[in-house]
């Protein structure tokens, strides 16, 4: 199976919206508008609550993962992911389901500009003073050769600064071998 679905939270959801004012993190410049390739972007993250894995992004493609798993156990997965979260993260989704991971291609890619990143930058903020904070940053970087790695926060303070300003993302293909 190969496929390639979105692993940000749509910023219309109901609980994400109010996870967001929790953690005091506005929703990007645009955000509200739906272009026709909205659901290429995201996905509805409330209704995906049921996966552990929907607290970083990646609840639509754990439903994916449990399903496949459910209904061609012995079958393959390959799956693109824009690796916000870190690649390590990527990994423990596919380890949890039953699925050896093996990163097959990846590069570093421009961040869309019309995709909002206020999830991430949420998720940073919600783990703050948690002590977890200190494990766990979203993966962006400054720079197209991906070295000058920052977090969520600091992308979208430069985003802030500069609706022009370069980010950057890991976007990588892993293939799922059921173990």
């Amino acid at each position: 199976m190969i496929g390639c679905l979105p692993q940000v939270a749509c910023p219309g959801d109901e609980r994400f919206d109010a996870f967001r004012r929790s953690s005091r993190t506005k929703l990007g410049d645009g955000a509200e508008e739906r272009d026709d390739d909205h659901i290429a972007h995201y996905y509805p993250w409330t209704d995906f609550d049921d996966f552990p894995f929907n607290a970083v992004g990646l609840g639509l493609n754990e439903a994916l993962l449990r399903r496949l798993r459910s209904c061609a156990p012995g079958a393959e997965v390959i799956l693109n992911f824009g690796a916000r979260v870190g690649v390590p993260v990527l990994f423990d989704l596919f380890e949890a389901n039953g699925y050896k991971p093996e990163k097959l291609q990846a590069q570093i890619v421009r961040q869309h500009a019309g995709t909002d990143i206020s999830f991430f930058v949420a998720l940073e903020r919600s783990l703050g003073g948690t002590g977890f904070d200190k494990d766990f940053t979203c993966a962006f970087y400054s720079d197209a050769g991906g070295t000058c790695h920052i977090s969520a926060t600091e992308a979208q303070a430069m985003i802030d600064a500069d609706s022009e300003a370069a980010i950057f993302h890991e976007v990588c293909t892993i293939r799922g071998c059921p173990i």
